[in-house]
């Protein structure tokens, strides 16, 4: 396991890198040798309560369009009301809706 490894994984799921090596050693993937040179090496670069590798935050809410979908779909909006509470274009709306069935 190496720090691009544990660093991939923080990026992907915004999950701590100690969190994702206890999770790791216990489920038999390291061995506890591995598990104390890793926090020996977090403690020796001060890295225990600031990690080297950064969550961006790669997340983005979809509640809320997914609502204006199956409020249009629903007849209760128009496109273009929904359109407007989203702040995108009607037309950039209505294709992400697709097709009403």
């Amino acid at each position: 396991m190496t720090l691009g490894d544990l660093g991939e994984i923080k990026e992907t799921y915004g999950v701590s890198l100690q969190a994702i090596m206890y999770r790791a050693h216990g489920l038999g993937l390291t061995s506890d040798r591995q598990l104390r040179s890793f926090r020996e090496a977090l403690k020796a670069k001060d890295w225990m309560v600031t990690e080297p590798v950064a969550y961006t935050g790669k997340e983005h809410a979809t509640r809320f369009r997914r609502l204006l979908h199956y409020a249009v779909a629903a007849d209760i909006l128009d496109v273009a009301r929904a359109a407007e509470m989203a702040g995108v274009p009607t037309d950039e709306l209505e294709k992400e809706i697709g097709d009403i069935f």
